[in-house]
């Protein structure tokens, strides 16, 4: 994955985080971490937490920290509810 690649990625993750909810059907988006732990949009968007993109396939890019972005989904692909990893928020 190249830099612009990367720079678009980065851009999708942030617009749903603003976005919180997926259309059609309006079910929250959960972000999975790199630990297979969720993270809520708002814990995303938080400056305070180290979030960043993680591409398992570049070493350039993972830090292997826990707080790498692996992938998104929205709640219709989830089986009952979940809880942000972070601050315990549970995501119907």
């Amino acid at each position: 994955m190249n830099l612009e690649e990367t720079r678009q990625r980065i851009k999708l993750i942030r617009a749903l985080a603003k976005t919180k909810y997926a259309w059609p059907g309006g079910y929250e988006i959960i972000f999975a971490l790199e630990t297979g732990d969720i993270l809520c949009a708002d814990c995303v968007l938080d400056t305070s937490n180290p979030t960043h993109i993680e591409h398992p396939s570049s070493s350039r890019f993972c830090c292997r920290d826990g707080w790498g972005i692996s992938g998104y989904y929205n709640m219709s692909e989830v089986d009952g509810s979940e809880w942000c990893c972070n601050c315990g928020k549970e995501i119907t």
